[in-house]
């Protein structure tokens, strides 16, 4: 995996690159490629899949009853996606309904394969590194992400269109390493046509661009093309569209006995062992913050993006986005499991605590909590969540150890951002 933080060129190690057992046709990157295949195979096949593909089979049915843009003024259910992510499912319901094929699998099938796109833009992109030792196992890297417990829940097993973010970004970062700026915009818009957290990362990006040339070229370019995937719904309804994709706030999501799912409220008091003068005090504050949260994490990450200007390689730009949604999985309660993959491929290129320490909790959190729900070890029974709210210590330790992780490393690299800057704004020394 990566180092702690992103290191200059280091010459290849003695004896070659790496081990053949990781070369790209050793028995390891092969072993983890078909572990990827077989698993996602499995589970778009088999598996119900969470109450998102219920959710989703109920947006397709609005659509075809309302049309799109007249279920963004209400409906059923809160749909918050862009009109494409929309109309696409809905045209996935419709061939479910006319071929006999499962909607849960058809739901799936495309974010699977998407994930192979994804994986063979990290090993490009990886490729791309200064740091040799990353260039020479990006291979492994790719087979790592394309085997990675998480990337294979989110898209072929959870039902939801978060899969996209990752590609996007990866792209994005591969034409922006390759110095075309107009198509990293263009990657970041595209992701936007089916989910639009990928947006966030366009600070990174613009602030390290060279010159205002480029930065023309890269915001028209993700402008134009976000613009492009929401014309349709714009042009016959451009408030209602804006008003429910663009102003979500998410959803502070627990369970039916109270238990929330992630967040630093996980951590918050029992309200019971207050005093009443306490609680209307910490009652006023935790509801300020849910009002401010979408303002704090955004803010947060925009702040690290810029403190995170002056590191232009891939790898640290992966570093500086990585830890930019770090900090929003950090300090919101309006999180849902799948928000992890958004940044999920850069976590392997953003030092050992996120690639490794990170991806192994959220795993074990996010696996541990599915297998439990679904009383099956591969995920291939009825997904739970309602029917069973009261949570085992277990995987609510697993859940605070993740969220503990989060908030001390989004919270050390702000801060290590922040003595960065400073020393770069302390005046030189003069000699005497």
């Amino acid at each position: 995996m990566a180092s702690d933080a992103p290191q200059p060129e280091q010459p290849a190690a003695p004896g070659g690159p790496t081990h053949p057992a990781l070369a790209p046709g050793g028995p390891v990157v092969l072993g983890l490629l078909a572990l990827g295949l077989v698993s996602r195979t499995l589970l778009v096949a088999a598996s119900p899949g969470t109450l998102d593909v219920t959710v989703w089979e109920g947006h397709a049915r609005e659509i075809d009853r309302l049309g799109l843009v007249a279920y963004y003024r209400g409906g059923e259910f809160i749909f918050n996606h862009p009109p494409l992510a929309g109309w696409t499912v809905h045209g996935l319901h419709a061939l479910a309904e006319s071929s006999g094929l499962g909607f849960a699998m058809l739901l799936r099938a495309p974010f699977a394969l998407l994930d192979a796109v994804t994986a063979w833009g990290l090993v490009c992109l990886a490729g791309s590194a200064g740091n040799r030792r990353l260039r020479d196992r990006r291979h492994l890297l790719g087979a790592v992400y394309w085997a990675s417990p998480l990337a294979i829940i989110f898209s072929a097993q959870h039902g939801n269109t978060d899969s996209v973010v990752a590609c996007s970004l990866v792209f994005a970062l591969l034409a922006f390493s390759r110095g075309h700026f107009a198509w990293a915009g263009v990657a970041l818009g595209l992701g936007a046509w089916f989910k639009i957290p990928g947006l966030l990362a366009a600070p990174a990006l613009f602030f390290v661009l060279p010159d205002m040339r480029a930065r023309v070229q890269f915001v028209g370019a993700a402008s134009l093309t976000t613009l492009a995937g929401f014309a349709p719904a714009l042009v016959q309804d451009a408030r209602a569209t804006v008003e429910a994709v663009f102003m979500y706030s998410g959803l502070r999501i627990q369970t039916t006995a109270g238990i929330p799912i992630f967040g630093p409220q996980v951590f918050y008091p029992d309200l019971a062992s207050l005093s009443p003068g306490l609680q209307r005090v910490f009652v006023d504050a935790a509801n300020a913050y849910y009002k401010a949260d979408g303002a704090i994490v955004t803010g947060l990450m925009l702040i690290y993006s810029a403190l995170r200007r002056r590191h232009r390689s891939p790898e640290e730009l992966a570093f500086t986005i990585a830890h930019g949604y770090a900090l929003i999985y950090a300090f919101t309660n309006f999180f849902a499991f799948q928000y992890f993959a958004w940044s999920l491929p850069l976590w392997l290129l953003a030092g050992w605590p996120m690639a490794i320490v990170g991806h192994l909790l959220a795993s074990a959190y996010i696996w541990g909590l599915y297998a439990w729900l679904c009383e099956h070890i591969l995920l291939l029974d009825t997904w739970r969540f309602l029917a069973k709210p009261i949570w085992p210590a277990w995987i609510r330790a697993l859940r605070s150890a993740c969220v503990a992780f989060f908030l001390i490393l989004g919270t050390t690299r702000l801060a290590q951002a922040l003595r960065e800057e400073r020393r770069a704004w302390a005046p030189t020394a003069i000699e005497p």
